[in-house]
C-alpha cells in the first residue's frame, strides 16, 4: 500500500463525506474523490460511531462577537463593568465573568475570547483531574478519612485560595466513577501509585484506570452513613 502524506479535511469535505455516507455509498466510493484510502474516511466517520453529529451552533443566550467587541472597546475607554453591561443589556456579572475568563482588563481581546468560548463548548472535555497527581493525592487522603466530596471541595477552596486546585464535588464524583457503560460502581483510590494517568488533550476520566479496590455504589450508605447525600 502506497504511503500518502497526511491531510486535514475541511468542514466542507466532512459534510460531503457524511452526505454520501447517508446516501448509502461505500467507504471506497467516498474516499475516491479525495485520493485517499477507505481507512482514512473510516477514521472520520468512526469518531461518532457512524452517526452524523449534530451541527454545532451557539446558544441564543451566549455573547456574540459584536457584543465582545463592544466590551473590548468599553475596556479601552476605561468604562466600568456595570456601564458596559448597561449598554449591552446584559447583567454586570455576565460581563465581569467574560472579562475575567479571558485575560482581564489588560489582556482582553474580543476575537480571542469569542474563539475560546466556541472551543469550550466542544465535547467530550478532558477530565479536570487527569494527570494532576498532587491534587489527586490530596483528594485520595480525604476520601480515605471518609470525607464526602462536598467536604473535600470546600476544604480545597479554603486550603488553596488560587483556583488551580479548585474542583467541584461533581468533578470528584465523576472522576471516581467508572465509565457510562458501568454506572453502578464508584472507584475509591487507596493507592495512587497503582493508578496510571492520561495526559495531553486526549486525556479523559476514562484514562483513570487500574484501580485495585472499588466500592459498589449500592453500599455507599453503609460505608458513609452520615454524608448527607442520597444515592438513590
Amino acid at each position: 500500500m502506497k504511503r500518502r502524506p497526511r491531510i486535514y479535511y475541511t468542514e466542507a469535505q466532512k459534510t460531503l463525506m457524511w452526505d454520501r455516507w447517508q446516501q448509502g455509498e461505500s467507504l471506497h466510493a467516498i474516499a475516491s474523490p479525495f485520493d485517499r484510502y477507505h481507512s482514512s474516511i473510516a477514521g472520520v466517520l468512526g469518531r461518532t460511531g457512524g452517526i452524523r453529529p449534530a451541527q454545532r451552533k451557539r446558544s441564543r443566550l451566549a455573547l456574540t462577537l459584536a457584543e465582545r467587541e463592544e466590551i473590548s472597546r468599553g475596556l479601552a475607554r476605561l468604562q466600568s463593568m456595570r456601564s458596559i453591561a448597561a449598554q449591552l443589556g446584559r447583567s454586570a456579572s455576565t460581563v465581569s465573568r467574560e472579562v475575567g475568563c479571558n485575560g482581564g482588563y489588560a489582556s482582553y481581546r474580543a476575537s480571542l475570547a469569542d474563539q475560546a468560548a466556541w472551543d469550550r463548548t466542544l465535547r467530550p472535555k478532558a477530565c479536570k483531574l487527569a494527570g494532576r497527581t498532587k491534587l489527586i493525592r490530596q483528594i485520595t487522603k480525604k476520601l480515605e478519612r471518609q470525607w464526602s466530596p462536598q467536604q473535600i471541595a470546600g476544604w480545597l477552596k479554603r486550603r488553596y485560595p488560587h483556583e488551580h486546585y479548585h474542583v467541584s464535588h461533581e468533578t470528584i464524583y465523576k472522576s471516581y466513577s467508572r465509565s457510562a457503560r458501568q454506572p453502578s460502581t464508584v472507584l475509591w483510590w487507596h493507592e495512587v501509585d497503582d493508578v496510571e494517568f492520561g495526559s495531553g488533550e486526549d486525556a479523559s476520566c476514562n484514562d483513570i484506570c487500574n484501580i485495585r479496590w472499588r466500592i459498589d455504589i449500592r453500599r455507599l450508605d453503609a460505608v458513609f452513613p452520615d454524608n448527607g447525600c442520597s444515592w438513590r
